[in-house]
């Protein structure tokens, strides 16, 4: 052995033993920095991952009950661009994770190949080296999962009556109308009808039946009149609507209908009444009817009762009905209501 390597042990043995109090700190550190690393890792994997599939759940839930394509389209890429992102964020978590291990292991095998055999055996850094890097503690994971259960379970139950009435809009007629009415009781009446075909042949014509003496379109969901042939019978207009585009078994028929009547309301004194009854045979359906008097009408009555009352910005009452009717059921509503007094002359 050289004179320099001599020299060099003894100031190694002048300086005394290995420190493994000091060398156990340090490891404990190492450890430490990084499993707090990853703990933010994960706590950011976790909140953009709730937050992700939440928007996608309810991308999902919004796409069974919409009716427009393009809102169904719109639905569909929102609820894969956010499963692409969760898939992103997952890749991101699984990389960091062997990254930090990785790292996280030569800090140690470093540390490792600094002291004697005892002094690894002694402090047990193998085993510290053998260890993935830990991350959030099983506590705050449960608390992370119990926030996305509740997230979901929030979703379904907010967005569950839409769904219902979606599934009944599929399984029934569904009527909306908006009636206006003017001063003298004549009225106009537009109405929008789905109506699903559950008979095995294509349906290529509806009947419709009104007392004599309204104009009446049909116009369908394309924008296009639908050719009516009418019959006047026993005071009542019996018209065939047909139909330009043939409906298929399973399919919507979907068209509104435009109506014209001279005296949609009757006087008897100083009181109006309109009234409406109407019945669509062995189906069941939905109504929802708008109704806006003349402006500055005083309602008198109203029966049934309306789901909603309301007043126009330029001062018509309004008034919101709606009603779930089975097979051979009317839809009957009364309102009885009075006009200002006309100024002398």
């Amino acid at each position: 052995m050289t004179d320099s390597n001599d020299d060099l042990k003894t100031a190694l043995a002048e300086n005394g033993s290995f420190d493994h109090e000091k060398a156990a700190k340090t490891g404990d550190t190492v450890v430490a920095a990084f499993g707090t690393k990853m703990r933010k890792v994960e706590r950011r994997v976790w909140f953009w991952g709730i937050l992700c599939k939440c928007i996608a759940i309810f991308a999902v839930l919004q796409l069974l009950h919409v009716t427009s394509t393009r809102d169904m389209i719109l639905n569909a890429i929102i609820a894969l661009f956010m499963l692409e992102v969760i898939m992103m964020y997952k890749l991101w978590y699984w990389i960091l994770n062997n990254k930090l291990s990785l790292l996280k292991e030569i800090k140690l095998l470093r540390a490792e190949t600094s002291l004697t055999t005892e002094a690894v055996t002694s402090r047990g850094l193998r085993d510290l080296v053998d260890e993935p890097v830990q991350g959030l503690s099983r506590w705050e994971r449960r608390l992370w999962f119990c926030v996305y259960v509740v997230c979901v379970v929030g979703l379904i139950l907010i967005k569950m009556p839409d769904l219902q009435r979606a599934t009944e809009s599929e399984q029934k007629m569904v009527h909306e109308g908006y009636v206006t009415l003017a001063a003298d009781g004549s009225g106009t009446t537009v109405t929008k009808t789905s109506s699903p075909n559950w008979n095995a042949v294509p349906l290529l014509s509806f009947p419709f039946d009104v007392p004599a003496g309204s104009t009446i379109s049909w116009i369908d969901d394309r924008g296009r009149e639908l050719p009516a042939a009418a019959e006047t019978e026993d005071g009542r207009d019996r018209f065939t609507v047909s139909l330009i585009d043939p409906v298929m078994p399973g399919e919507t028929l979907v068209y509104k209908r435009i109506s014209e009547t001279p005296n949609l309301a009757g006087k008897k004194g100083d009181i109006w009444t309109c009234r409406a009854d109407w019945s669509f045979g062995p189906q069941p359906y939905r109504y929802d009817e708008i109704v806006m008097l003349p402006e500055a009408a005083e309602i008198v009555s109203a029966n049934p009762e309306p789901r909603h009352r309301s007043v126009a910005s330029t001062g018509e009452p309004v008034l919101y009905f709606r009603a779930d009717c089975g097979p051979n059921e009317h839809f009957i509503y009364t309102i009885e209501y009075r006009l200002p007094a006309e100024p002398d002359r």
